[in-house]
């Protein structure tokens, strides 16, 4: 129902009169106490208590906590009644202000127009709650609120006992009309005073809204009674007092994930302090001003005796540090929450949060880590359908997640204990149909990029499949190299499972050799020659190259250019232990007793029914080879792997070339331009375009995400190497 319904529905002078005739335009008042007979019409200024009952003209207003009558002098120097007073006398009209457009600044019931008042009165009668009436309105009731506390219960210790019911209705009030932001800050401080009048402040710390001025009365209080005590702050009071500190700047993710920041801060600044940081007692006391809204009224200062803690300076910065810290860590999931505001507990979401935010027993986490769970079955790593886990991360419609989605997936498992192969950050492909496999990491020490080692060895396994899936029946051969990549690479222990996962990947499917010509075509001889003698060391790892192997060597040399004659002459020059010389004590005979005498012949070796068809190797010397090829396996990590989808390209249909796009000059409007070609570069490619534009790579980079924020409030490019484009922010800005 709207005002002006409710006035339609207000009964005039009796239940027999039509609900949209007028009451005479002077009428009696009649307040009504609860329980009690009417009492005789008023003449002087009366307050109405709380719970009691008034009719003015025509109007019954339930609830009290006005002024009413014909005279109460304003509470500062000058001339006329106090605004807050309904003096019964003066008229009301008969079409009733609802709009309110009328209303001066500093309304009072004496200067406002008969239709107004009729408005006013209306609204009082209603219960003072419609959201839609105009603020004018609310604030002339909240004046009489505010004379009750400043004047009549300051100076009187038995009227204090209404303070209770006169701050919960200015709380009510609040509560409805708060999103005015005038009116807000009134009641705030109002309620700060209050709690100074009671003897006792609210230990709820006060919300940050993004506005750090006035500070609430209730935090500089409680802080300074924390101070004078010498005792911990709490981190919530701690928080609220960064928040609102002068010299802290809180960021987006401050208000548009308030519960996971609080969280957040809490976890790092209790690891931090423990119990809460202890500060010392500050020079300068906390004085409390309030500067009245009614007109009637003058400005009150109160001096609580307690230090001002926001005189300090070195707490405030260690908060700040934390403050920045924990925005930091958020900035991500704050993006993704507003370019999806409607995403918010979906994995697509919760994977951009710290580890420690994520509750592994809700949903939808807990599904994932059930689907794992099963398929693990208490081993430490099992293969999966990709197809489930693109189900469970959500992606409805798609066979395949993007490398962002995908990277996100594996970051979220990875905090709950879970490593996945493919992992984008680790040179993988993104999730897709394909087979998976998901094994146990310790969520403390899992890397979270690919060291150079690591590159190196899935550069050796990866050839070792191409090569042993030639000999499946080598298991041994598959253990051994495993094993020795690990140990000749220095892998760490959790880099060492990632490379078994990364093996069993492999060798769930065919590793194909095909579409490696080209891309082996940018390789120089030497390369080709290393490239060649890796292959050949990871096809002797298990001591015997059985003839499937040679077959996959001889298609990989010609690959490479290589004379596909050279094969064995290759293998023979490996066989030869004399090629290289020792690297190790070698037994030239095994020692014999003392007491024995002649000549001992070597035991005649067993037969070996594959002797004509395999060839005997030194295991020694192939080790020392594989540890050798560190430098070709990391070149090779670039060539060895499976073709993956290119980035979408965006064609910018929106962004000409001779416009410039947002507040960016020349030179940096072409450099978006150059961006928006793909969400997604090398640190080395925004080099060069930058490059050819006379532009410093950093320095760009920061003018084009100063404008970003400017225009939408996010960067547009995030990231280091590569360098991400948010697509979305792009577009926002071409607008």
């Amino acid at each position: 129902m709207g005002l002006l319904d409710r006035f339609k529905a207000q009964p005039r002078g009796g239940p027999a009169q039509s609900a949209m005739r007028v009451s005479p335009p002077i009428a009696p008042v009649r307040p009504i106490a609860p329980g009690k007979r009417e009492r005789p019409p008023l003449h002087a200024a009366q307050w109405l208590p709380a719970g009691a009952s008034v009719v003015i003209g025509g109007y019954t207003i339930v609830g009290g906590l006005l002024y009413v009558g014909s005279s109460l002098p304003v509470a500062r120097p000058g001339v006329g009644s106090d605004p807050a007073l309904i003096n019964p006398d003066l008229p009301i009209g008969r079409r009733p202000d609802i709009s309110g457009q009328e209303l001066s600044y500093w309304p009072g019931y004496g200067s406002i127009s008969p239709d107004q008042r009729t408005a006013y009165l209306a609204w009082l009668s209603t219960g003072r709650s419609n959201p839609e009436v105009p603020i004018g309105y609310v604030f002339l009731y909240f004046y009489g609120l505010e004379r009750r506390i400043l004047i009549d219960c300051a100076a009187s210790a038995a009227l204090r006992a209404e303070v209770p019911a006169l701050r919960a209705e200015v709380e009510r009030l609040l509560s409805i009309y708060g999103g005015y932001h005038p009116f807000r800050r009134y009641a705030t401080s109002l309620l700060g005073l209050v709690g100074l009048m009671l003897g006792g402040q609210n230990r709820t710390p006060p919300e940050y809204t993004g506005e750090k001025w006035p500070v609430p009365v209730q935090l500089r209080v409680v802080l300074g009674e924390y101070g004078r005590a010498r005792a911990p702050i709490p981190a919530s009071w701690a928080m609220a007092w960064a928040l609102f500190g002068p010299e802290i700047y809180p960021r987006t993710p401050v208000v548009r994930c308030p519960d996971e920041f609080a969280r957040l801060f809490h976890a790092r600044y209790t690891a931090r302090f423990g119990p809460g940081m202890v500060i010392p007692v500050a020079r300068k006391t906390v004085t409390v001003e309030y500067m009245p809204a009614s007109s009637g009224l003058a400005q009150t200062a109160w001096d609580t005796k307690l230090p001002d803690v926001f005189e300090l300076e070195a707490p405030l910065k260690v908060l700040g540090a934390i403050v920045d810290e924990v925005t930091d860590e958020l900035d991500s999931y704050s993006r993704w929450l507003g370019r999806h505001p409607d995403g918010k507990d979906t994995l697509a979401a919760l994977a951009w949060l710290p580890a420690a935010l994520i509750d592994p027993r809700r949903e939808p986490v807990r599904g994932l880590l059930g689907l794992i769970e099963r398929r693990l079955s208490g081993a430490d790593q099992a293969l999966i359908d990709g197809l489930d886990l693109v189900r469970a991360w959500g992606a409805s419609g798609s066979s395949k997640l993007t490398k962002q989605e995908s990277s996100a997936l594996a970051q979220l498992l990875a905090g709950q204990g879970f490593g996945l192969e493919p992992d984008p950050r680790f040179g993988g492909s993104p999730l897709g149909a394909s087979p998976a496999v998901v094994f146990r990491v310790d969520r403390d020490n899992a890397p979270q990029v690919a060291s150079s080692a690591y590159t190196s060895a899935t550069t050796v396994i990866r050839l070792a499949a191409a090569v042993a899936s030639a000999d499946r029946s080598s298991v041994a051969e598959q253990d051994y190299l495993t094993a020795h990549a690990e140990s000749a690479l220095g892998l760490s222990p959790e880099e060492r499972k990632r490379l078994r996962a990364h093996l069993h990947l492999l060798l769930s499917s065919t590793v194909k050799l095909t579409g490696l010509t080209a891309r082996m075509a940018d390789l120089a001889q030497g390369e080709r020659e290393q490239t060649a003698a890796l292959c050949l060391a990871v096809a002797a790892a298990d001591g015997v190259i059985a003839p499937a192997e040679i077959s996959t060597l001889t298609k990989i040399y010609k690959l490479l250019g290589l004379p596909d004659s050279r094969v064995f002459q290759d293998i023979h020059a490996t066989t030869a232990a004399e090629s290289e010389p020792a690297r190790e004590p070698v037994t030239v005979s095994p020692g014999r007793p003392r007491e024995e005498t002649g000549y001992l012949l070597p035991a005649q070796p067993p037969a070996n029914p594959t002797a004509s068809k395999e060839l005997g190797l030194d295991r020694a010397a192939i080790s020392a080879k594989i540890a050798d090829t560190e430098r070709v396996s990391a070149l090779l990590g670039s060539i060895f792997v499976e073709d993956e989808a290119q980035p979408q390209q965006v064609q910018p249909t929106q962004i000409t070339e001779s416009a410039p796009i947002a507040s960016l000059d020349g030179p940096h409007s072409a450099l978006l331009r150059d961006l928006a070609r793909a969400d997604s570069w090398s640190r080395a490619a925004v080099e060069d375009m930058c490059a050819k534009l006379g532009l410093l790579t950093d320095g760009a980079l920061e003018v084009l995400n100063d404008a970003a924020f400017d225009c939408v409030g996010d960067p547009v490019v995030n990231g280091a190497d590569p360098l991400e484009i948010d697509l979305d922010v792009m577009e926002e800005m071409q607008r």
